[in-house]
């Protein structure tokens, strides 16, 4: 499914901002290259979620789960520019989707667990999906009776889910994927109205990743903490997409529990993250932040709303983390203040790169922004 126009596509490949490669190129390589490495981490309380214990899956395992699950959502009739619609957890097999719904040559649209029956009626009917994935039930809810009152017609409910993704892969489907087809269909919260679809492409995502890794100092097998909901632009762009850069490790995290989120960000030996400003300075003003090794930790970027520059201060202090104050939406934007662009934390709490302002030339040498000042 390509929906950019011939000539933007071809604008933004002339200037070497988009390329041929795909996420699942990235992935493929990844899983020849690291197979025995850890690639996805569960919630240490997933017993707790969904019933099932937490699973740690290598590159090698993680890749056959997507093979496996791409043959059987082929063999069930899904296809090229299928839309998978799913609700799940923050939990392996959700990571484990993305992947393969593209390589059986179409696209995942996870949505919000509290979404209910108008906003996901609101989605099956803009797009047409046939397919819809979920938990069984959660918190009482059930999403199965959910899937059947909406007319999907086809459900995978979790325990067959993980049933497949364990099973012999047999005959994988070799599906043309272009690095200009979309890979994920995320959507706005639809505070004042009905949910807004924003589709990005491999090619969009390729971008963004780059321009994260470029901001945030990533680097190969770094292990990321992912503790927003895979489902937007704050899990899918901030975590997912660079944990496949990476070639590293995803730990998975749900919902949001202090007590779980330190002990994962200690034991984990996490190197990066993204937090909301309220809980970096719930962790500086811990009565035990004396005892805290975070010492693993290199980068922590936040959002939602301008950090503290006291907490920003503090975790340079006693840990040595940059703190990246990022800017992003679902749309596919993002600005991203980092220690190259942005050095002074007191000016980092509020102060975001003009990146594309003619003239200007940033250290974090970020490029094919394109910048228009309205007023």
């Amino acid at each position: 499914m390509i929906l950019h126009e011939p000539e933007l596509i071809e604008e933004y490949s002339d200037k070497g901002y988009w390329g041929d490669r795909t996420l699942l190129d990235r992935f493929a390589a990844n899983r020849a290259a690291y197979p025995d490495r850890e690639a996805v981490v569960d919630p240490p309380n997933r017993d707790e979620l969904v019933g099932t214990p937490p699973q740690r899956l290598s590159w090698a395992e993680f890749g056959r789960a997507v093979d496996a699950t791409a043959a059987e959502l082929a063999r069930r009739g899904f296809g090229k520019d299928d839309l998978l619609v799913a609700q799940l957890p923050n939990i392996w097999e959700l990571a484990m989707l993305y992947l393969a719904a593209a390589k059986a040559g179409g696209l995942l649209s996870a949505l919000p667990l509290q979404w209910r029956s108008k906003d996901v009626g609101y989605v099956k009917e803009i797009t047409g999906a046939r397919f819809y994935a979920s938990v069984e039930s959660f918190h009482g809810f059930d999403y199965r009776a959910l899937g059947q009152e909406l007319g999907f017609e086809h459900y995978i409910g979790l325990a067959a889910l993980t049933d497949i993704a364990h099973g012999d892969p047999g005959r994988v489907p070799e599906v043309p994927v272009d690095a200009n087809d979309i890979f994920t269909l995320c959507w706005t919260s639809g505070t004042e109205s009905n949910p807004k679809g924003c589709p990005m492409s491999h090619n969009n995502w390729e971008y963004m990743t780059n321009l994260v890794f470029t901001t945030c100092g990533l680097r190969e097998g770094d292990r990321i903490l992912c503790v927003a909901p895979l489902v937007n632009m704050t899990a899918v762009g901030v975590n997912y997409l660079p944990w496949l850069a990476a070639g590293g490790t995803l730990v998975l995290h749900h919902p949001i529990t202090p007590e779980i989120l330190l002990r994962q960000l200690t034991e984990e030996s996490i190197q990066y993250t993204i937090l909301v400003p309220a809980m970096l300075n719930m962790i500086v003003k811990l009565p035990n932040v004396d005892q805290l090794d975070l010492s693993s930790v290199r980068t922590i970027t936040t959002g939602s709303a301008p950090p503290s520059a006291w907490s920003m201060q503090e975790f340079k202090r006693r840990w040595g983390i940059e703190i990246v104050n990022i800017w992003g939406q679902n749309e596919g934007t993002s600005l991203v203040a980092g220690p190259a662009d942005v050095p002074d934390l007191e000016m980092r709490v509020d102060h975001l790169p003009w990146w594309g302002k003619a003239g200007v030339q940033w250290p974090s040498g970020v490029s094919g922004v394109e910048l228009k000042i309205l007023g």
